[in-house]
């Protein structure tokens, strides 16, 4: 584990922002801070789970590894997200099911689960504030199921590409631009393929006329041709 510190919550803490100041003063008291460097691993899949970890800066990843050593990119958690990066062991004790690693130096707050399995009891609002972290993960796990099972690898790089100019991307007069912070590598990961078809499919799209790629820099001419490429995909699986 990192470097740990004790921890007063505020209304600035990105993943507590929505608790009430009582709140955040009950779980101040059982938090830590911990830093990581770039690359190192936060936590593994399958080891025994103390803590609840919640992104106060940076990137983490979070992945499974197939028996083959195969890596699937879960999600990137940046602090826009408000879910908990391991939520699933306080409410069954088990181990974690996926594993952590920072995409860069990161700050994260540690609850240890059992403390705060103690505080839900006697706190009904706090128990539905973690049973709203639990539902935006199952929503984002029930989209990468369903992405995963029913969609081919050209549906799902354009699904990445519009869920990241609807929440990165900056209109202007040659269409939606934006600069991913993910190598291609990692864009692969997150769709269920390798760099080498993530490249083909991104020159297929610029020989329509979809988008321009300049290594990092993304241009999208035409998000609503985009996106009605995957409701057609959707629409022939249901």
């Amino acid at each position: 584990m990192g470097k740990t510190i004790p921890t007063r919550l505020d209304a600035a803490s990105p993943a507590f922002a929505h608790l009430s100041d009582l709140e955040r003063r009950i779980l101040g008291k059982i938090t830590l801070t911990c830093t990581y460097d770039k690359g190192e691993h936060i936590f593994s899949e399958g080891e025994p789970s103390q803590y609840l970890w919640f992104l106060e800066r940076g990137r983490v990843r979070l992945y499974k590894t197939a028996p083959d050593g195969h890596e699937l990119t879960v999600c990137i958690v940046r602090t826009t997200d408000r879910f908990c990066l391991g939520t699933c062991p306080l409410f069954d004790g088990e181990s974690s099911p996926i594993s952590a690693q920072a995409l860069e130096p990161v700050t994260l707050r540690l609850l240890n689960k059992n403390l705060v399995a103690e505080q839900m009891i006697g706190d009904a609002e706090l128990g539905m504030a973690f049973g709203k972290m639990m539902a935006d993960r199952y929503r984002h796990f029930a989209r990468l199921t369903s992405a995963l099972a029913l969609h081919c690898i050209r549906v799902r790089v354009a699904a990445a590409l519009v869920e990241y100019a609807h929440t990165n991307g900056v209109a202007t007069a040659r269409g939606v631009e934006m600069d991913l912070d993910l190598t291609q590598e990692l864009v692969a990961s997150c769709v269920g393929t390798d760099r080498a078809v993530i490249a083909r499919t991104l020159l297929q799209f610029e020989r329509q006329g979809l988008l321009q790629a300049d290594g990092k820099h993304i241009t999208l001419f035409d998000l609503p041709q985009l996106e009605q490429l995957i409701g057609h995909e959707s629409a022939r699986n249901v």
